[in-house]
């Protein structure tokens, strides 16, 4: 993880110096912890990923909302001055929402959250829903 860390940086300091960086964005983003297990029905907490979006026009800020990483693809797409009328399911993180929401899937369990509110789909079995402390991380 530490070179990685190293690597990603040595590459950052690097592309600065280059002619593209005025005209690039970079998307660094992790994926889900790859230590995904126990017996929770979703463990919510392995899905909270980073990512950076790097020399964008936008000013630097931190977004705390829910959101996925089918989002990427669209706000990319904004970034770089396209108009998307696609059938991309993400959304445009450049514009505001009235609420975030996520999309996971962990073995043969998929889930839904809206801001705190999750609902799980599980084979055979009725949905399940619950209110998820991002606190607790429950």
């Amino acid at each position: 993880m530490q070179y990685a860390d190293y690597a990603l940086g040595k590459f950052v300091t690097k592309a600065k110096q280059q002619s593209y960086w005025q005209d690039t964005i970079f998307l660094v983003v992790a994926d889900h912890d790859a230590r995904a297990f126990g017996s929770d029905l979703m463990p919510i907490k392995n899905f909270h990923i980073p990512g950076v979006i790097l020399n964008s026009s936008k000013q630097q800020f931190s977004d705390e909302r829910v959101v996925s990483q089918i989002d990427l693809a669209p706000t990319l797409l904004s970034l770089m001055g396209v108009k998307n009328h696609s059938p991309m399911l993400g959304h445009d993180l450049t514009k505001p929402q009235i609420s975030g929401r996520a999309m996971m899937q962990y073995a043969e369990n998929f889930a839904y959250m809206e801001d705190d509110e999750v609902t799980i789909l599980q084979p055979q079995k009725d949905p399940m829903n619950f209110s998820y402390d991002f606190d607790e991380k429950n």
